[in-house]
C-alpha cells in the first residue's frame, strides 16, 4: 500500500518506508484474519489509508470502487493519480505461468496501455510487492473480481 501512497519509491523501499509499511499492516488489519497468511482485505484498505494519513496529522479521503471498469482505470492515471487494484483469482488459460503470482493480489496501478485496433488488448501496468523489478502487467479484466482504492490527498 505505501507503493500507492509514494509511487516514485517503486524502485526501493527506505528505512522510512518500513515504518509506512507496518502502519499499513496495523490498520488495514494485515494478518489479522482467520488465515494468518497475510491478507489485506479490500474492503479494509480505504479506511485504513485514512487511518494512517490521520496518524501523520495529513487529511485525505480513500474510496473503494468494485468490479472496475475500464473507463475509472484510464480516469485515474490520466489524473497522474495512481490507485491500489486488489484482484481476485485470475483466469490464467493461455498466460504466461509467471504472471500467476499477481493473481489475488494488491498492486498499485501507475499506467495502462491500449491497442485501440484491437478493443480487447487492455494491459494495466502495476507497482507489486512481489516482484523485483517492482513493476508488472496485468491484462484487464482477467480476474473474477476487482477492487480499486483511490486516494484523493486533501
Amino acid at each position: 500500500m505505501a507503493l500507492a501512497l509514494f509511487p516514485e519509491d517503486a524502485n526501493g523501499i527506505s528505512e522510512d518506508d518500513e515504518t509506512l509499511i507496518d502502519d499499513c499492516h496495523e490498520f488495514m488489519d494485515t494478518d489479522d484474519n482467520f488465515l494468518g497468511v497475510g491478507i489485506t482485505w479490500p474492503w479494509n484498505i480505504d479506511s485504513g489509508i485514512e487511518d494512517v494519513f490521520d496518524l501523520y496529522n495529513e487529511t485525505c479521503d480513500a474510496s473503494n470502487i468494485y468490479d472496475v471498469s475500464w473507463s475509472e482505470i484510464q480516469t485515474e492515471i490520466n489524473a497522474d493519480r495512481p490507485f491500489i487494484l486488489s484482484t481476485g483469482e485470475w483466469d490464467m488459460s493461455g498466460w504466461p505461468w509467471e504472471w500467476e503470482w499477481y493473481s489475488g493480489h494488491s498492486q498499485t496501478g501507475v499506467g495502462y496501455e491500449w491497442d485501440t485496433s484491437d478493443p480487447d488488448h487492455k494491459m494495466v501496468w502495476v507497482h507489486t510487492t512481489w516482484d523485483n523489478p517492482r513493476t508488472a502487467v496485468i491484462a484487464y479484466g482477467n480476474w473474477d473480481d476487482s477492487c480499486m482504492t483511490k486516494v484523493e490527498v486533501d
